[in-house]
């Protein structure tokens, strides 16, 4: 009878020793499966975080490089305006020292000599200027352009003008205009035209 109840309880003991090494191989499977899935979960959210960082990363260099170039735009333009006010000045400068009497003779001279060359019929020349440069051009050099233009040459004041003329081949119905401020524009605006192809080409490179 105590063998009988002696093989019932290592029976027992047996069984139990089994239950409980399934069960702890369950719970390791279990746990180790958790623990897969807890390091995956954790790789795709470090891998997420890499490419937002990256995104934002180049988001910020696209803007930074935007704010870059709009501030080198500006400071292009403001320097252009610097530049095309400085030359303003200086040409107005020497515009106006180059317009005295016997430059304008000569520049008169030159203008119509070029238009008589092409252009027959011609009866006199009419000259627009202020009344002070009228007055000198007319007590030093009026007798000489009449004969070396063998032309009559008609002085007309005009108190509105700077310094400077206009003349006309056609009686007043057109003229061409060599006021300072008609000058002053012209090569000013010329020569902007250099500085701004000049800085064009330098920002590009």
């Amino acid at each position: 009878m105590s063998e009988q109840v002696q093989e019932l309880i290592n029976k027992i003991k047996s069984e139990g020793i089994q239950t409980a090494k399934a069960q702890a191989k369950e719970i390791e499977k279990q746990s180790r499966e958790k623990v897969e899935a807890i390091i995956a979960d954790a790789g795709r959210k470090a891998r997420q975080m890499i490419v937002d960082a990256e995104a934002a990363n180049k988001k910020q260099e696209e803007s930074t490089k935007k704010i870059l170039e709009q501030s080198a735009r500006d400071m292009l333009l403001k320097l252009r305006e610097e530049v095309q006010a400085t030359l303003g000045k200086l040409v107005a400068r020497d515009i106006k020292e180059s317009l005295t009497a016997e430059h304008m003779h000569k520049y008169i001279l030159e203008v119509a000599k070029g238009y008589l060359s092409d252009n027959k019929g011609v009866e006199d020349i009419t000259v627009r200027l202020n009344d002070e440069s009228l007055q000198k051009l007319k007590s030093g050099y009026l007798s000489k352009l009449k004969e070396q233009l063998m032309l009559p040459i008609v002085l007309r004041a005009d108190e509105d003008m700077g310094d400077g003329f206009t003349i006309s081949f056609d009686k007043g119905k057109s003229c061409f205009d060599f006021t300072d401020e008609s000058l002053v524009e012209y090569f000013a605006g010329y020569l902007s035209a250099d500085i701004v192809s000049c800085l064009k080409s330098d920002s590009s490179n």
